[in-house]
């Protein structure tokens, strides 16, 4: 189908002419016979499309005059009219409101042809949407990690200090400080959701950025099999350290300097099992402590699970941001 250039202008046949290239076909010559890795490239790369299209109907563009004055912001459809009536040409240079760099004549749809050879990559006027997801949702799960590891801690330290403050003629504000730490406890809880669904879709998008020919798995089966207990213990070799090292071998093989640090994984299996454990430990102790009553001790105990848990988040962290960084280098030199 022909794509003509509407009302709507350039950005949209943009968009368009990227979802009726192969898209589209591939997703109906596959309706006859479903396979999901074979249509989860496709139907990603639709999401891209899309989200392609949101960044350049919200953004808007900077120019630089002859006197190297920097005008703006303008709108897509102002930009247009300034080219028309040649107040811009195809090597004015321009900014986006996201700070990319780089020249009108880049602009896709901006002028009848495209004026500008080769310049500057076209991806300097405007970020790889996949590289935005994926720093998006890596901040994200930052956020709502601090978050939810921040209330489940004050919340845990305030019922355990308050058995060590509890005096008999106390009781009212000793049950004040346990109903507190406990809505603390619980709404850090409600707010683990977030953090996990954010690694969760981040862990599957890093795993798409490996080629089919070098992954070991898919991002499918990387993803869902971590969810399954105790089988998980066994599967984060496969699925994080996996993708630790095939993602080394994408860098490798397509020339890009940088490299993911191997040793971090081993430090967060690590510290992640030696949690695990002292929550269970924590949980049957606190169970046979109801009888004995020793203070003391079940403080003790929470401050070593606490301070595991913290500490295998920031260890999860700074693993993901490397295996993140990876990924986004692999994106910016398929762009060049």
């Amino acid at each position: 189908m022909k794509v003509t250039h509407s009302r709507r202008g350039s950005v949209c046949a943009l968009a368009m002419e990227n979802l009726q290239r192969t898209q589209w076909r591939t997703v109906l010559e596959h309706g006859r016979n479903p396979s999901y890795e074979r249509i989860a490239p496709v139907l990603s790369g639709l999401v891209v499309d899309v989200h392609h299209f949101t960044l350049w109907t919200r953004m808007h563009f900077f120019y630089f005059d002859q006197t190297n004055q920097k005008r703006g912001p303008v709108s897509r459809k102002q930009l247009k009219e300034l080219a028309a009536r040649g107040i811009i040409g195809a090597h004015t240079p321009m900014e986006t409101d996201t700070g990319h760099k780089g020249v009108a004549g880049q602009i896709p749809g901006l002028f009848a042809t495209t004026p500008v050879p080769h310049v500057q990559s076209e991806s300097s006027i405007y970020s790889n949407p996949m590289s935005e997801n994926i720093q998006s949702l890596f901040k994200w799960f930052w956020i709502w990690g601090v978050v939810t590891v921040s209330a489940i801690v004050f919340g845990m330290l305030t019922i355990g200090i308050s058995g060590i403050l509890f005096e008999g003629e106390e009781i009212a504000f000793f049950l004040f400080l346990v109903v507190f730490g406990g809505v603390a406890v619980a709404v850090g809880g409600a707010f683990s959701v977030f953090p996990w669904t954010c690694i969760t879709i981040l862990h599957y998008l890093l795993w798409m950025q490996i080629p089919r020919n070098i992954a070991r798995t898919t991002p499918l089966k990387a993803t869902l099999l971590l969810f399954i207990p105790l089988f998980q213990f066994y599967w984060m070799f496969v699925s994080i350290k996996g993708l630790v090292e095939d993602m080394n071998t994408s860098l490798h093989q397509r020339g890009v300097q940088y490299q993911v640090n191997n040793g971090i994984f081993l430090t967060f299996f690590t510290l992640a099992s030696l949690s695990i454990l002292s929550w269970a430990v924590f949980l049957i102790a606190t169970e046979i402590n109801s009888e004995s009553e020793s203070v003391m001790l079940e403080l003790i105990l929470t401050l070593i699970t606490l301070s595991l848990s913290i500490v295998t988040f920031i260890t999860g962290s700074v693993l993901y941001k490397s295996i993140k960084d990876g990924a986004i280098a692999l994106l910016e030199q398929e762009g060049t």
